[in-house]
């Protein structure tokens, strides 16, 4: 009964080690005259930062500025500063 308990504790452990979100890196993407002002807020995760960094790179093509964010800064985030806020999150089952 041991065994199977230590086993169960394993492969929990390994299971929240690989999925649990983490906390996403903050960046800003400037261009010269920006004509508009997005906010992606996000956790992180291998898909979400690929998801971020791909949206970011066809966005950074186009005359806007970009600011990432982890989900829990949204808290200071005053909406009107920003003409798009994109939130990437997924729920905790």
């Amino acid at each position: 009964m041991a065994c199977i308990a230590g086993l169960m504790f394993v492969g929990f452990t390994i299971y929240v080690i690989r999925y649990y979100p983490r906390e996403a890196e903050s960046f800003d993407i400037n261009t010269a005259n920006p004509t508009k002002n997005i906010l992606i807020a996000s956790q992180g995760s291998d898909f979400k930062d690929m998801l971020t960094n791909t949206l970011c790179d066809s966005l950074e093509k186009s005359s806007m500025s970009i600011r990432v964010i982890d989900v829990k800064d949204l808290v200071n985030v005053n909406d009107e500063d920003w003409d798009r806020i994109l939130i990437i999150h997924s729920l905790s089952s």
